[in-house]
């Protein structure tokens, strides 16, 4: 749950009523739950697996090589 403003009060209802505002709470919802889970992670030695898929330059480097 996450308070950003009060109806009750006309100033903070105009806020959350404006789309620029809604983006720019998401946006730092968004950023604050990934860098906690970053930090989480890396805290509690979470390893990540490595992507089996080629990235698009081992790909194009493949094809510059011929392989």
């Amino acid at each position: 749950l996450v308070e950003v403003g009060f109806v009750s009060n006309p100033d903070e209802e105009a806020k959350l009523k404006s789309d620029e505002f809604q983006a720019r709470v998401i946006d730092a919802l968004t950023t604050a739950v990934e860098r906690y889970k970053i930090d989480y992670e890396t805290r509690i030695g979470v390893i990540h697996p490595v992507p089996t898929t080629p990235s698009a330059n081992t790909t194009n480097a493949s094809k510059r090589s011929g392989t």
